[in-house]
C-alpha cells in the first residue's frame, strides 16, 4: 500500500465481471499498466525500476541478479523447474496449471530437506516431452536433496524414472499390487 497503484492495486489491469459473458480485463487507465505510482518507478536498482524487474523473464533475472545470494536460490530453482521464459511479474491467475505446478516445485526445491515428503498428483497431464524431461530433472534434484518424492499418475515414462512402483486398483489386477524396485536406488 502506498507504492502500488491504488486503482488496480498493483496488478496493472482492471477486471470487470460481465455476469453472463466472459470477464473483461483492461489495462488500468490510472497507471497505464505500470502497476506502481510514478515516485516508485523513479527508484531504480542497477538501472531497473520495479516494473522493469517484473517484466524480466526468469532467465534474464538469473543473469541480472547472479551475484545476489538472497535471490539466486529462488531464481535458479524457478529456472530449473522450467519457468525460464516466464516473466517475474506474471500473475498466478495467468499461469497455466503446468506452470503453477512448476512454480510450486521451485518453491519446494529452495527449502527441501532430508526429512521432507513431497507428494505430486498428476504432474504432466498433456505436457510436452521437454516439460516431462524438466519435471524428471526436478524430481531427481529433490531426491538428491534426500527428500522422498511420491508421484501419482499413470504415465508410460514414470516407471522408467522411478525407484519404486506401486499400483493401486485398475491396471494392478487386484486392489493393490507392488512391483518392487524399478531401478537401483541412488
Amino acid at each position: 500500500p502506498g507504492g502500488r497503484c491504488a486503482t488496480c492495486e498493483g496488478t496493472g489491469r482492471l477486471r470487470y465481471d460481465m455476469e453472463f459473458l466472459e470477464d473483461l480485463s483492461l489495462t488500468c487507465s490510472a497507471c497505464e499498466g505500470r502497476r506502481f505510482r510514478q515516485e516508485v518507478l523513479e527508484v531504480t536498482y542497477r538501472g531497473y525500476s520495479a516494473r522493469d524487474m517484473l517484466e524480466m523473464t526468469v532467465e534474464q533475472a538469473a543473469e541480472t541478479f547472479a551475484r545476489e545470494a538472497k535471490l539466486r536460490a529462488n531464481i535458479v530453482a524457478a529456472e530449473a523447474s522450467g519457468l525460464g521464459q516466464c516473466a517475474l511479474g506474471t500473475m498466478l491467475s495467468e499461469l497455466e496449471p503446468g506452470q503453477r505446478l512448476r512454480l510450486d516445485l521451485a518453491a519446494v526445491l529452495v527449502r527441501v530437506g532430508a526429512a521432507d515428503l513431497v507428494l505430486i498428483d498428476e504432474p504432466a497431464g498433456g505436457a510436452h516431452p521437454d516439460d516431462v524431461e524438466t519435471l524428471v530433472g526436478v524430481f531427481d534434484r529433490l531426491v538428491q536433496e534426500r527428500a522422498t518424492v511420491v508421484v501419482a499418475g499413470q504415465y508410460s515414462w514414470l516407471p522408467d524414472v522411478a525407484d519404486w512402483e506401486l499400483r493401486l486398483g485398475g491396471d494392478a489386477g487386484e486392489a493393490f499390487a507392488y512391483s518392487g524396485p524399478v531401478r537401483a536406488a541412488g
